[in-house]
């Protein structure tokens, strides 16, 4: 057995010494230990393929060598790639920052892993591309310093690399990291490039806003037009566009806490530069804020003039070609249609935009599909559906840490559970579905989604008082408006309760339900 080994060793290391020096088609890339991968593939050197078919000789002779030597082995490969294929780079991206990597070349290795990342990204290979930039920023912590710090062009390609690692992690949900991330890249970057320092700002801000700290996203969008200043000196159409972008951005920033005013008074601000300086994607992020302006304003109650801004939402952003905002754009028109009650156009755009946000990664999108779906199929009475969408839909809001849809399941399984009847299910989760809403610092809604359980629970166990308190959480003015002679009967169950007219009170409040019932309300 050990004769053997050595002779295979012994006889590994004459095919190494004889492949060294061959250039041509890459034979020196057998010295790769996916080598025979690559050969088995493209049939190359079928004489040659015998030799290291076994992966043991082929470790064996590989991890025999000292490591001066594997260095500058696949220092070699990698010249050997870039000086065969000079045109066809692309196709070898990842290969070439292995090499490099192994090779301990550390500029060469970031300048292909951060092209293997941003490829990688392209195609919403999102985990791939993080792992990428990852390592390139390993690489960069290896490269020599002026004073401690990065100099020249690396503090550029150290900028562009922590953005592209931020903004991956942030589609993915991973908010902390990505936060970290944009703060890296704010070290880089140069003092005099106010643009980008303004949208770096701005970034920051976005994870502060999803994160649901609302103070610290003012003041990163504050910054961000301090940065940007009050006028454009240079790049006069970029510097309006990041400006726009900003009050897009602070337009959600005040959606998530019902105020409609702020929204239209940054809509009115911002028209006149859309009008002139807007490119589709600005267009459709400015309709969108008309729509969560409208939305908002009028407690969820769709005009037809809120439809025709969230049509003209998805028209502007297909122009554009992006997926993520292709994907909200699609979520807002099925949204729209939910609350019209037009559920099958609702149901249409929200699968739609549910595909493509899982398609790309984007957790935020698949989360308010997945939620909206489910209310969607509980409005159905659709309990298999329901049943198999709050699986989902809590799946995906703990991977994003979105505890306002983690709520809504509970919500939603509050409703399963008196569904079947099992009514201590049901108050319990409704219980903890409200708990988790009054935590969190949004206003959230759709409250309704946990409190049409509770109420009817209160109501079969004749506690007509604490069903009275649910009634009023309904008609709070932040809440979605009910249908009038809903909100007719919940006034009439109030007025005769606080009247001393229990009996009447329970009576209402018994009309009421079976109301909510048939409209799809409970």
């Amino acid at each position: 057995m050990q004769v053997a080994s050595v002779i295979g060793r012994e006889f590994a290391f004459r095919i190494l010494q004889t492949i060294m020096g061959m250039r041509e088609e890459l034979k020196s890339h057998l010295l790769n230990l996916q080598g025979l991968e690559f050969i088995s593939q493209k049939r190359l050197f079928p004489e040659l393929e015998y030799i290291f078919k076994h992966a043991l000789t082929r470790e064996v002779a590989y991890n025999s060598l000292l490591q001066k030597h594997k260095k500058a082995i696949h220092k070699n490969i990698g010249n050997a790639i870039e000086d065969l294929y000079p045109s066809r780079l692309e196709e070898f991206y990842e290969l070439l920052a292995y090499h490099y990597e192994q090779a301990e070349i550390h500029d060469k290795a970031i300048h292909y892993l951060i092209h293997a990342a941003d490829r990688a990204k392209t195609i919403y290979a999102n985990d791939e591309a993080i792992a990428f930039y990852r390592k390139a920023a390993k690489h960069l912590d290896l490269l020599p310093k002026k004073e401690g710090e990065l100099h020249g062009k690396w503090q550029k390609i150290a900028t562009q690399l922590y953005e592209g690692l931020a903004n991956t992690l942030e589609l993915t949900g991973h908010h902390s990291e990505a936060m970290k991330a944009y703060e890296s890249a704010l070290i880089h970057i140069s003092e005099d490039d106010t643009i980008w320092r303004a949208y770096l700002h701005r970034k920051t801000g976005n994870v502060w806003r999803e994160q649901r700290s609302y103070e610290e996203a003012q003041r990163a969008y504050d910054l961000a037009e301090n940065v940007l200043g009050k006028e454009a000196i240079e790049s006069v159409q970029e510097w309006w566009q990041e400006w726009i972008k900003i009050q897009n951005d602070r337009m959600w920033l005040h959606y998530w806490q019902a105020e409609f005013q702020q929204i239209a008074e940054l809509a009115e601000k911002a028209r006149s530069a859309v009008e002139q300086y807007g490119t589709p994607e600005l267009r459709s992020r400015f309709f969108q804020g008309l729509v969560i302006m409208a939305q908002r304003r009028d407690r969820y109650v769709i005009s037809e003039e809120t439809m025709v801004h969230a049509k003209a939402c998805l028209e502007a952003i297909q122009e554009s070609g992006k997926p993520s905002a292709i994907a909200l754009a699609k979520f807002m028109q099925g949204f729209s249609h939910l609350w019209r009650g037009e559920l099958g156009d609702a149901e249409e755009y929200m699968q739609a935009a549910l595909k493509l946000a899982e398609r790309i990664g984007d957790v935020v999108v698949q989360s308010r599909c997945l939620t909206y779906l489910t209310i969607l199929y509980r409005k159905r009475g659709q309990i298999e559906e329901v049943q198999r969408y709050i699986s989902r839909a809590l799946d995906v809001a703990m991977e994003g840490n979105m505890l306002e849809y983690i709520s809504t399941a509970k919500a939603n399984l509050a409703w399963v559970k008196w569904y079947e009847g099992n009514l201590s299910g049901a108050q319990k989760n409704g219980r903890i579905a409200l708990e988790m809403w009054q935590q969190a610092p949004l206003v959230y809604p759709f409250k309704w989604t946990a409190l049409w359980p509770l109420i009817s629970v209160a109501h079969s166990q004749h506690q007509v008082s604490e069903a009275v308190d649910h009634a009023r959480s309904l008609l709070e003015p932040t809440q979605q408006r009910l249908p009038d002679a809903l909100t007719a009967l919940l006034e009439e169950t109030i007025e005769s309760l606080e009247g001393g007219k229990t009996k009447a009170a329970y009576t209402y409040l018994n009309q009421a339900i079976e109301l909510a019932q048939e409209l799809g309300w409970f």
